[in-house]
């Protein structure tokens, strides 16, 4: 599936880009995926709707990569989250005047004036470049415990210990942890806890909950006491 006759995104047309393209998301039924502020499902808690979401979610990064100029895809070829690419590309080429405006035309498009979910999804996700780089940087890390690939976990922890304590999901409010506890992989929940402290251990995501809070420790892996 590719955008029909729109204009390839540049440094300066990025304003006019993003109108047309995501009037094209939400004519293909796929702008749910750039505007949603929740995590994306995972095969272990719902088989149909992970499915459902990575091919939504493979045809919204096609349609944004094959619209984008060789210099600025290059940037974004190694991501695999559209929602991701389309606020990094926000952040990189929206100019301030821009967002000003853009803001005004999703105001008058609001019945209540209380803002849009994607003006919250960017504010849950901070303002910094730092933020948004770090979510790349973690990427792997993110793909290797959402999968259970201990081989790979252990390659880029090997290069990035710090990855263990660090908040590693898109809004940044999740360790490895809490992310390998609600996937349900024992294996790789085991490593990261050898890798961690007991300050690690009691990092608390944005509700106050450790990673350990979401199942009981003996059910997880027989062998940890908390």
């Amino acid at each position: 599936m590719a955008p029909p006759a729109l204009e390839a995104l540049r440094k300066d047309n990025y304003a006019n880009w993003s109108v047309s393209m995501k009037n094209y998301l939400l004519a293909h039924n796929l702008w749910d995926i750039i505007e949603t502020t929740m995590e994306p499902p995972t095969p272990e808690y719902d088989i149909v709707k992970y499915e459902a979401w990575t091919e939504k979610n493979a045809s919204a990064l096609n349609a944004i990569g094959l619209s984008c100029g060789l210099d600025i895809f290059s940037q974004i070829k190694k991501v695999n989250s559209a929602k991701v690419v389309w606020d990094m590309l926000a952040k990189m080429y929206a100019q301030p005047a821009q967002g000003v405006l853009n803001s005004v035309v999703e105001q008058g498009n609001s019945s209540n004036g209380s803002g849009t979910k994607e003006d919250k999804s960017l504010e849950a996700a901070g303002s910094g470049d730092d933020e948004n780089h770090d979510f790349v940087k973690y990427l792997p890390l993110v793909n290797a415990v959402r999968s259970g690939e201990l081989d790979a976990l252990k390659d880029f922890l090997a290069l990035n210990p710090e990855g263990t304590s660090a908040k590693i999901n898109f809004w940044g409010t999740q360790t490895a942890l809490h992310i390998a506890v609600r996937t349900g992989h024992v294996h790789v929940v085991e490593e990261l806890v050898k890798r961690m402290s007991d300050e690690d251990l009691a990092i608390q995501d944005s509700e106050g909950y450790t990673a350990l809070s979401f199942g009981n420790p003996m059910e997880i892996f027989g062998w940890y006491s908390a």
